[in-house]
């Protein structure tokens, strides 16, 4: 009986189009709200096809544990149900959903990559009917537990799927952007997966969406606690992909590899001290040309153990840490500083410096370009027309984001 009479609006629907819409457009938002709350979802949906009301889902309200008809449609893999959903939705109503989390602070897509083991079904779907240029925004703003979605799709081997998946929807830039985000504490996706352990497969798969002319600089990011992707993967004794790592790295550059934050150095020192559980590693790194110094050589496992705190602390005193020197495209929450920026204003920070097209910027660098635009875009150069003084604003908010740490932080979190 229910359905007739959703059947019955639906060609009445068909019949009287144009009036319809002149209604709705109309109709005001207490008005939707009670619509889209107390209509049954697949008589909405159903309707949905031939009126447009599909971008009033947006006001839907979550229940008493934070279900949506959209989550709870991924929660029990109705993919039906979803289907008809995905197909009527606006995109700004899409969006809504995807950052509304239930009281345990998780959303549909986090629901679906946690809690569907191999199933990728809901995810492949939800992944379609975002917009390609929209999906690094919306991956880049999703968190899970705090933190942001993309540690949480790294670690654990049931998520390897879905993690393959959203990486295929990116373009090749915004896979980098993606990639290049570090936690609090500065551990990469990279080191994370090696910190837990995960399988070889695993990890060349993730690292086969990195460009190769860049992969050396990836592997060498560090956290708070002076460990690479090397050093962690040689100190977990169930890590046996040292050497795989190393055949990552070009011939030409693997002595500089090894050297840079002493990481080589590190890993053996780590091994022999913890012969028990890393002996294995020992050869294996000794293969690749590195040698323990000799005050450190006849030191047995347990007092190497004891002493290896202070060495490290003083091997890492040594790292030159002079911010000028390192890329301003590789500091801390760079990455996510320039998609806000570039959503707020709808371009990057370097293009606006005309840098973009370099690869190594030192911030010296961004001072001077800054200047030479200035020299152009300046209002009182340009009889203070309003062109030139828009773009000396943007000018000026783009050169803030590298010298100016109120500017940065305001768009950590947009």
């Amino acid at each position: 009986m229910q359905f007739r009479i959703v059947q019955l609006i639906v060609d009445f629907a068909k019949r009287f189009g144009i009036a319809i819409q002149i209604i709705l457009s109309e109709a005001n938002v207490q008005f939707k709200t009670f619509v889209v709350n107390n209509l049954h979802i697949k008589a909405f949906v159903l309707i949905a096809r031939v009126v447009p009301i599909g971008g009033w889902l947006k006001y839907e309200e979550q229940d008493e544990v934070g279900y949506t008809t959209f989550s709870w449609a991924v929660r029990q893999k109705d993919y039906v149900l979803l289907d008809r959903i995905l197909k009527v939705i606006s995109q700004e109503a899409l969006y809504r959903y995807l950052f509304m989390t239930d009281c345990v602070g998780i959303g549909p897509l986090q629901m679906s990559v946690s809690f569907s083991e191999g199933d990728t079904t809901a995810t492949r779907k939800i992944v379609k009917a975002i917009k390609s240029e929209k999906r690094l925004w919306v991956y880049n703003h999703l968190t899970f537990n705090n933190e942001l979605f993309l540690f949480s799709l790294v670690r654990g081997k049931h998520k390897a799927a879905h993690c393959e998946l959203i990486m295929q929807s990116l373009p090749v830039n915004d896979k980098v952007h993606f990639m290049n985000q570090v936690t609090s504490c500065g551990s990469s996706p990279i080191l994370l997966q090696a910190m837990g352990g995960e399988s070889w497969e695993q990890i060349k798969t993730f690292l086969d969406h990195y460009p190769k002319e860049n992969l050396m600089d990836y592997l060498n990011i560090i956290n708070e606690r002076k460990e690479t992707f090397f050093t962690e993967a040689a100190s977990h004794h169930t890590n046996i992909y040292v050497d795989k790592i190393f055949e990552l790295v070009p011939e030409a550059q693997r002595a500089t590899y090894l050297s840079t934050h002493h990481q080589g150095l590190k890993a053996l020192l780590y091994a022999k001290a913890n012969y028990n559980y890393c002996g294995h590693q020992i050869p294996v790194l000794e293969s690749f040309g590195i040698k323990i110094p000799e005050q450190y050589e006849r030191l047995t496992p347990a007092e190497l153990k004891e002493k290896l705190p202070h060495i490290f602390e003083e091997l890492d005193a040594t790292e030159d840490l002079n911010s000028e020197i390192h890329s301003v495209k590789d500091l801390p929450n760079e990455h996510t500083v320039r998609e806000n920026f570039k959503s707020q204003h709808g371009i990057y920070p370097l293009s606006v410096l005309n840098m973009d097209k370099k690869e190594k910027i030192c911030l010296s660098e961004v001072r001077r370009a800054y200047r030479k635009m200035m020299l152009f875009c300046h209002p009182d150069k340009n009889k203070c027309t309003e062109e030139s003084t828009t773009k000396s604003r943007l000018v000026n908010e783009a050169y803030g984001v590298y010298s100016k740490s109120e500017i940065r932080k305001k768009y950590y979190h947009l």
